[in-house]
């Protein structure tokens, strides 16, 4: 059943049957491509001025850079070290065991190598139940003790 609810089109502004749209980008569209470019552009410029706030405070990250990622994957072996599953580099997923967000560094100690589905589960369960093993690899790694 169609609702005769009307909503606004995010581009134009006009409204329109709820049945007559659709979603782009999270945004109400009247598939006019007019209004497709100027959502686009919309949320363009606000990921933009949140990145510049985010430079401003000083909390905005690249993220762990190429050369630091390279090396975790050489150094666990290109092995998720949950499951210790060998993997293909396309699945290589480098993780902070303490997040940024906690506190957390992109020291070698603080990174490991985990494959898609172990980083899901360690994000959905909570990285401070896998914390210790993992930080217990690193560390023995560093000793080298392993």
């Amino acid at each position: 059943m169609i609702s005769n609810r009307e909503v606004i089109c995010a581009g134009c502004s006009q409204r329109f049957k709820l049945g007559e749209t659709s979603f782009h980008r999270n945004k109400r569209w009247c598939y006019s491509p007019a209004c497709k470019e100027i959502i686009d552009l919309k949320v363009k410029h606000a990921n933009y001025k949140k990145a510049q706030k985010k430079i401003k405070n000083g909390t905005f990250r690249h993220g762990v850079n190429e050369e630091l990622r390279t090396f975790i994957r050489k150094r666990d072996d290109l092995t998720c070290r949950l499951c210790v599953t060998k993997l293909e580099s396309t699945n290589a997923q480098v993780h902070h065991i303490v997040p940024v967000s906690f506190g957390g560094t992109d020291i070698k100690t603080n990174l490991v190598l985990l494959c898609y589905e172990c980083h899901t589960l360690v994000h959905q369960n909570g990285w401070d139940l896998y914390a210790d093993v993992l930080m217990h690899y690193t560390t023995r790694l560093a000793n080298n003790t392993i």
